[in-house]
């Protein structure tokens, strides 16, 4: 079984943002834990996202090779609930987590959400916290 699902809806994205987003997925330290990504596309139709995504889809960009990413296809716009719903009839992981598509994760993010709930059974749900980044540098 996989320790952790992570769920990444996307809708129009733009690739300056999409590709980072998922570089720092696929460059989680997971230290004892296994992951998948599940990206759901919700019909966009920006082909500068849909191109990023068929090229992750054949694990050849941005995170080439990397098995644990999967794409599945919306036809229909639903929004990020129905993205996410999407995601989770596909999720195999015992946590869940929802991750941004224009989002940077620091190098564990996964792995320390994972851990919390683990040692913590008694937690149904985490909330994180985030800060805002200006030209690379964290704003005030």
């Amino acid at each position: 079984m996989t320790d952790v699902t992570v769920m990444v809806p996307v809708f129009n994205t733009p690739q300056e943002f999409l590709v980072p987003a998922l570089e720092s997925l696929g460059a989680q330290e997971l230290g004892p834990f296994t992951a998948e990504y599940l990206v759901v596309d919700d019909a966009s139709t920006d082909p500068g996202t849909v191109s990023v995504l068929r090229a992750l889809e054949r694990s050849e960009y941005p995170v080439s090779g990397d098995d644990r990413f999967r794409v599945m296809w919306r036809q229909e716009n639903g929004g990020t609930a129905r993205a996410l719903d999407t995601a989770l009839g596909e999720a195999r992981g015992e946590f869940l987590c929802a991750a941004g598509s224009d989002d940077l994760y620091k190098r564990r993010w996964v792995a320390q959400r994972a851990a919390a709930l683990r040692e913590n059974p008694e937690y149904d749900v985490i909330y994180d916290n985030f800060c805002i980044l200006e030209n690379g540098v964290e704003a005030p």
